[in-house]
């Protein structure tokens, strides 16, 4: 389910020091390295970019099956 992933996709920023957690909620650190990425010097960074491009060649092949 999506909110399981939410869980596990927190558990494993918090694991690597990325998100902390706080009362309400969870705080983003000055942490932005994941050694599975060590090409990428911001993780966060890297992961919107690939969201984005995932997202629009997802709306081209809508458009193209449509």
């Amino acid at each position: 389910s999506p909110e399981r992933m939410t869980r596990a996709a927190l558990r494993g920023l918090v694991r690597l020091g990325i998100a902390a957690p706080t009362q309400d909620g969870y705080r983003l650190t000055g942490v932005r390295v994941d050694p599975r990425f060590p090409n990428a010097e911001d993780i966060l960074d890297h992961q919107a970019a690939f969201f984005q491009e995932s997202s629009e060649a997802w709306r081209v092949f809508s458009e193209r099956e449509g």
